[in-house]
């Protein structure tokens, strides 16, 4: 049985391309970006307590530990959502929260579209780490 971050994870993780052996373990995502280099990512709260509004995202060596950390906040990446609440004029930083002890979407919910800008970012940013051939050889182009 999937867990709701789990649901939210994939919602995000399917579209990226250019990982492999992707798991998902509790609130966490696992992936290798390349042989000895592997990513974490995770939904996090920035300011308020159970309050989900980035995405954490690790890059791990297998010999060296912890290479870089990102933080991608939800509001920078998809900005501030119109919804039809009289009380929020501006609209709503999308975040997901802890309420009456589910996990949902406060006020807004993602769409497709909001999922597949946060998978390219992470996307550009996995590629970063990339080795060139191994990028290569998983779109599907030959040297």
């Amino acid at each position: 049985m999937n867990t709701t971050f789990e649901n939210e994870l994939r919602k995000v993780f399917d579209k990226v391309p250019n990982l492999e052996n992707k798991k998902y373990v509790g609130r966490a995502f696992y992936a290798s970006i390349d042989k000895d280099i592997k990513l974490k990512a995770e939904f996090i709260s920035t300011k308020t307590h159970e309050r989900f509004d980035a995405m954490k995202i690790r890059v791990l060596h297998k010999g060296e530990g912890e290479l870089e950390t990102n933080t991608i906040r939800l509001k920078e990446i998809w900005g501030m959502k119109p919804v039809r609440n009289g009380n929020f004029t501006n609209g709503v930083s999308p975040h997901m929260w802890i309420y009456n002890g589910r996990l949902e979407w406060y006020a807004y919910t993602p769409n497709t579209a909001d999922y597949a800008k946060l998978a390219d970012q992470i996307t550009d940013y996995a590629e970063v780490f990339q080795d060139e051939d191994m990028h290569i050889e998983m779109n599907g182009m030959s040297m």
